[in-house]
């Protein structure tokens, strides 16, 4: 950059050498015309480039004298001789015998990856071209930095989208993938290898993107083991979205639609019988008795940012030896017995009864429960780890953890505060639950977690973020890389008890 008192100083330092009479044409203050005369140019005036040179009017080749270096047009003593000499790491580089941030191509960050020569100033890039010396950030980002990426196309198979930090990244919704279907590891699907449904579509045909059917019965009956995706565009949708019997790998991309169960459902929307089914970016509105979900005989069930509204006395999902992962929603009820499996990450269970298990083995992380209308977590015979869990203002009469014979389960890191007491039920923790690590309980406590009011920013309107002087800031020396809201954890020095990360 030319800053305009350096423009302006050395044309002063040039006029110092010229004639009375040149000054005052130049300086435009003549009343007739007066050739400009000069005997000779000042020798402490200098320039470093063509360019330089021509903007504050310096014949090209002003250089100073031995020992001296040019600095803003002015001869100075040198301060350097080489980089060695240079020890400010904002200026590492010796040029014409100063300091200076940068001399020459290739010596500036990726933040600011071109050299200007004028100023000797590391500046933010206008095109690729000025990126092409940072191989792992090839494109000029709008911010004027080089970056992995700029659009989705600069980025590979494996990582297919081009995050608003100018970094590839896997996919985390359909919306993000030109066939709206994010897959469970992070790529996204060929749309050859998707069926197509829409709500205005029509049931005829192959189901592509350009001609969708219309509902998940049609589309089920074109599953093939190398097209088994189903992406549906957003809108609403009735009836049961699997269903099925026969071992094989069904995945369901919602895009945000929602699917509702009839006024008196008789099955499940996804019912899992030694399937293999991912679902993600879905709403179900289920109804009745009957659960959203229902797995068995050694099923697989993986959800992703599927939410469960449910009318009164719904529940969400039932199973019996299964595994189910879910992670990133909103739900009501779940049950499991019998060598089943659970991982819940990042899940929010408010107004209802949440997760009753026999026989199961368990990881819970980062999951509320508000208002639980039952105990939060009701554990017969279980065995695993719930770590990072807030259930808070439980109704008069229930508790958080209830565990009969499952002392195998390790609660650590988590915070359940039941102010309705009154009987022995409203107690946290009923049963030889384990507490291990850093836990925050009460009122009512069995005798070895810490007891205290967790002082929630607003627990009667729904706020369980912790106070800055709640005794469960900053208490694990562990945890997971986010809360329950995909906030990033620790804030603070250490990582807040439940599952809020607070600061």
């Amino acid at each position: 950059m030319v800053y305009p008192n350096r423009l302006w100083s050395g044309r002063v330092a040039v006029l110092r050498a010229c004639s009375a009479g040149a000054m005052l044409f130049m300086l435009g203050l003549a009343t007739v015309s007066v050739a400009p005369s000069c005997t000779k140019q000042n020798p402490n005036v200098c320039c470093i480039s063509e360019s330089d040179c021509a903007a504050v009017g310096i014949p090209t080749g002003s250089t100073c004298e031995s020992g001296l270096a040019c600095n803003n047009h002015e001869c100075i003593e040198a301060t350097c001789k080489t980089d060695p000499d240079c020890t400010d790491p904002n200026a590492a580089h010796c040029g014409d015998g100063l300091c200076r941030e940068c001399t020459a191509a290739g010596q500036c960050p990726a933040s600011e990856a071109v050299c200007n020569l004028n100023t000797n100033s590391c500046e933010r890039c206008i095109a690729d071209g000025d990126c092409s010396g940072f191989a792992a950030t090839p494109h000029c980002a709008a911010s004027g930095a080089c970056a992995e990426c700029v659009k989705n196309s600069d980025c590979t198979t494996a990582e297919p989208v081009c995050g608003n930090d100018g970094a590839c990244r896997t996919c985390q919704h359909d919306n993000e993938c030109d066939s709206g279907a994010c897959d469970a590891d992070g790529s996204c699907v060929a749309a050859s290898a998707v069926i197509y449904i829409a709500p205005n579509g029509t049931d005829a045909g192959s189901c592509v993107q350009t001609l969708p059917c219309k509902t998940q019965a049609y589309a089920y009956d074109r599953i093939l083991p190398s097209r088994f995706h189903i992406s549906m565009a957003p809108g609403t949708y009735t009836g049961q979205l699997i269903a099925s019997a026969v071992p094989m790998r069904i995945a369901v991309h919602g895009n945000g639609a929602t699917i509702k169960q009839a006024a008196s459902p008789t099955v499940p929307n996804i019912y899992v019988d030694r399937n293999k089914v991912f679902v993600r970016d879905l709403t179900i509105e289920a109804a009745g008795n009957t659960p959203a979900f229902d797995c068995t005989n050694n099923g697989e069930l993986d959800l992703r940012a599927v939410n469960f509204v449910t009318v009164p006395f719904g529940y969400g999902g039932n199973a019996v030896a299964c595994k189910i992962s879910w992670q990133d929603s909103s739900a009501r009820a779940l049950s499991l017995t019998t060598n089943s499996q659970l991982t819940l990450r990042r899940m929010r269970f408010i107004d209802s009864q949440v997760v009753s298990a026999s026989d199961t083995a368990v990881t819970i992380e980062n999951v509320e429960v508000l208002r639980g209308t039952d105990y939060a977590f009701n554990l017969i015979r279980c065995q695993g780890s719930i770590s990072f869990v807030t259930v808070a203002d439980a109704i008069p009469g229930h508790g958080g953890f209830n565990c009969t014979a499952s002392a195998a389960v390790q609660i650590s890191n988590s915070i359940v505060w039941v102010p309705n007491v009154g009987t022995g039920s409203d107690r946290p923790a009923l049963g030889n639950c384990t507490f291990t690590g850093q836990n925050l309980l009460g009122p009512l406590t069995p005798a070895t977690p810490t007891s205290g009011d967790p002082l929630f920013v607003n627990m009667a309107g729904g706020d369980l973020h912790l106070m800055p002087t709640s005794l469960g800031v900053d208490k694990a020396d562990f945890g997971p890389a986010t809360d329950v809201l995909g906030a990033a954890r620790p804030l603070g020095a250490k990582f807040d008890l439940g599952a809020f990360e607070s600061h």
